[in-house]
C-alpha cells in the first residue's frame, strides 16, 4: 500500500466517524405510547430509565412550539422567553409548558436549574409578569 493509498484510507475513515458522530442522538429517547389527559396534556413525559418519550413530542411540539423549538445549548434567558411566549401567544397552559421543559430536560439534558425556575416563577410566582 502506498503512502498515498494510506493517507486515503485514513481521511475516509476519519470522515465516516465524523459523520456517525454528527449524526448521533444527543441523548436517549425511547416510545412509551402516548396518554392524553382531560386537560390536554400528554404523558407520559418520560419512559422507564428516564428516556424522553418520543411518542408525545409531536403533541408538545404543537402545544408549546417556543419551549419545543430550543435545542441542547439553549441558555436560561432563552428558555424563559420561551416558556414565556407559549403561555401568553400559544395560550398553553402550566402543565403542558411543564411537560415541554420536562421533555427537554430528559432528551437534551437540560440544567435541573430550569426547570426550577419553572416551578418557583411559573407556577408558585408572579409568573410571566416580569
Amino acid at each position: 500500500m502506498t503512502l498515498r493509498t494510506r493517507v486515503v484510507s485514513v481521511l475516509v475513515a476519519f470522515a465516516s466517524v465524523s459523520v456517525m458522530v454528527a449524526v448521533a442522538p444527543t441523548a436517549s429517547a425511547a416510545s412509551c405510547g402516548i396518554k392524553t389527559a382531560a386537560d390536554g396534556s400528554v404523558g407520559p413525559i418520560t419512559c422507564k430509565g428516564g428516556s424522553a418519550n418520543m411518542a408525545v413530542r409531536n403533541k408538545l411540539r404543537k402545544q408549546s412550539p417556543s419551549v419545543m423549538a430550543l435545542g441542547k445549548k439553549a441558555s436560561l434567558s432563552q428558555v424563559k422567553t420561551a416558556v414565556c411566549a407559549d403561555i401568553t401567544k400559544a395560550k398553553a397552559d402550566n402543565p403542558t409548558v411543564n411537560g415541554a421543559m420536562q421533555w427537554q430536560t430528559a432528551y437534551y439534558g437540560w440544567a435541573k436549574s430550569y426547570t426550577s425556575w419553572f416551578t418557583k416563577t411559573i407556577v408558585e410566582g408572579a409568573g410571566c409578569a416580569n
